[in-house]
């Protein structure tokens, strides 16, 4: 039991600190830059988490089909590019809003 309890603690604080920021496709949908980019608020405040704890990961809750499918793609290549590690990176399809994407950051 104490174990458990002890798990339980160790465990809480990763879920507790998830910070979820909504980036949608009005946002997206502009010519894109490195200053562009950043300038999207959801963007620069995930990147700014997700830079505060080496551990942390950036969860990417996406709409499915094709739309989805080139946007995440798109996203996720220009996060790498702006030094998030690929391996940090998980993309999760079939969000309930199909034109937003969830930017969900893990401590």
């Amino acid at each position: 039991m104490k174990r458990l309890v002890l798990f339980s603690l160790l465990i809480w604080p990763s879920i507790v600190l998830a910070e979820v920021y909504t980036l949608t496709h009005e946002q997206w949908s502009v010519p894109r830059s490195v200053e562009v980019i950043l300038d999207m608020p959801p963007v620069r405040a995930a990147i700014n988490d997700f830079n505060q704890a080496e551990q942390s990961r950036l969860r990417l809750h996406y709409p499915g089909g094709d739309m989805g499918s080139l946007w995440i793609h798109e996203l996720k290549s220009w996060l790498v590019a702006l030094g998030v590690p690929e391996n940090h990176i998980e993309s999760i399809p079939g969000t309930e809003e199909k034109m937003t994407i969830k930017l969900e950051v893990v401590l």
